[in-house]
């Protein structure tokens, strides 16, 4: 999220993390129900066709997902009025070492606008 449309990112944030650890009964209940899973899923592949071939649609359902969470989320204070999102790809090299690569950074997106969006695709 950004102050203005202008500024640099406060700070990039991870959009839904992977659990460091599961224990045994995390990993069971998530084989039977885990819708959150499948909307990152989604997400992914939203993502790899908007690396490979950008279009609107990908870029506005991985908006609206990250704006809906942020509303959810963060207390109304918390929130600045500008999201923009970027993807990093993560691969090895033939040494084994972590490859990160931004292969994609939106513009800023007025929050207002994302969360109404959310909204509307809740209804």
């Amino acid at each position: 999220m950004t102050a203005s449309a202008g500024s640099a990112a406060v700070r990039w944030q991870e959009f839904r993390p992977r659990p460091q650890r599961l224990t045994p009964l995390d990993i069971a209940q998530r084989m039977l129900w885990n819708p959150r899973w499948n909307e990152s899923l989604f997400l992914v592949s939203c993502a790899e066709r908007l690396t490979l071939n950008p279009a609107d649609h990908s870029r506005q359902e991985i908006l609206r997902r990250i704006a809906a969470e942020l509303e959810r989320a963060l207390p109304p204070g918390a929130r600045l009025p500008y999201l923009r999102f970027r993807l990093v790809f993560i691969d090895r090299d033939e040494n084994g070492a972590l490859i990160k690569a931004v292969t994609y950074q939106s513009e800023p997106q007025l929050m207002a606008a994302q969360a109404d969006k959310a909204a509307q695709g809740a209804a």
